[in-house]
């Protein structure tokens, strides 16, 4: 990670994959950027271009040939490269577009994931990377927003253990599911590569399920926003109108509504780190990188809570 801080310059930052960003745990605004090419996404609202142009590779052989150590340095990298795709559902959720229709363009979505990890992994290949990790979906049931903007009286429309929306979280899974099948494929046609699928998922209902091992007091609340059960409110968002910000962010799964709080990443960073969650298990596909392989060998939660 550290190695593609030093070679990535900041301007990398712009464009659909900002690595520096991602691996220095820096929370960004946006969910993923959308991937459906084209003015318009399948779900028929406007959509921005995701213009390759201005993505990771170029910046990095930019930067990495002034470098006489950059072939070592990328092969002892691992490489994040996503989440990418949520806007792909945000846009229309928000929009109230039929779910069933939302449904039906998530293997458009996953497609264009996999060929888009393809490109990128043609190149740092060409650079020297022997190390990819994949994010899937996050259960997006359990998101502040969406639970006030679909809150349903139906008791089964609601998981027992967490609270979250249990239709959403399907989609969710349902989503990861199709990306899985996609990873195989990429694996194998790239046998010298590890590329490791990350269950966000499965991270973060770990701290949905039990929140108190986290230190967290209010999973499904929002830290900044508008006050209410969830911390949110169609009046009031973070950085807008009248919001409100509260005392102890640590105490929130949720920093605005929609991102998970940096309590809520350490967490999954947890389960990441471990191999639990993580396919194949990262502990056992990061021998070249010894940092990660210390770290996970050992991680505690205090650990990566005092990093």
């Amino acid at each position: 990670g550290a190695a593609v801080r030093a070679a990535v310059p900041e301007r990398a930052n712009r464009g659909g994959l900002r690595v520096r960003g991602q691996l220095r745990g820096r929370r960004r605004h946006g969910a993923g950027p959308g991937l459906l090419s084209g003015e318009r996404g399948a779900h028929g609202r406007p959509h921005a271009p995701w213009r390759r142009d201005e993505m990771v590779p170029r910046p990095a052989r930019s930067a990495l040939p002034r470098r006489p150590d950059c072939m070592g340095m990328m092969n002892q990298s691992l490489f994040l490269v996503g989440e990418i795709g949520g806007n792909d559902y945000n846009i229309p959720l928000l929009s109230r577009v039929p779910f069933e229709k939302i449904r039906t363009f998530t293997p458009s979505v996953v497609a264009k994931i996999s060929s888009t990890v393809t490109v990128h992994l043609q190149e740092l290949i060409g650079l020297g990377a022997k190390t990819l990790v994949v994010p899937g979906n996050l259960p997006i049931g359990c998101v502040p927003n969406y639970l006030m903007i679909f809150k349903s009286d139906k008791k089964e429309d609601y998981e027992p253990e967490t609270g979250c929306l249990r239709w959403m979280n399907e989609f969710s899974k349902y989503h990861n599911r199709l990306l899985i099948d996609e990873l195989e494929k990429l694996r194998k046609l790239h046998p010298g590569v590890s590329i490791i699928y990350a269950d966000y998922y499965g991270a973060a209902m770990e701290i949905y399920r039990s929140p108190e091992q986290f230190g967290i007091d209010h999973p499904l609340a929002a830290c900044c926003g508008g006050g209410g059960p969830y911390g949110v409110s169609m009046t009031a968002r973070c950085g807008y109108g009248e919001y409100k910000v509260c005392d102890d962010p640590q105490k929130y799964g949720s920093w605005d509504g929609f991102h998970p709080s940096e309590a809520a990443y350490k967490g999954i960073a947890i389960g990441l780190l471990r191999g639990t969650y993580t396919q194949p298990s990262i502990s056992t596909t990061i021998s070249s990188c010894p940092q990660l392989t210390e770290l996970g060998s050992s991680v505690e939660y205090k650990v990566l809570y005092d990093l």
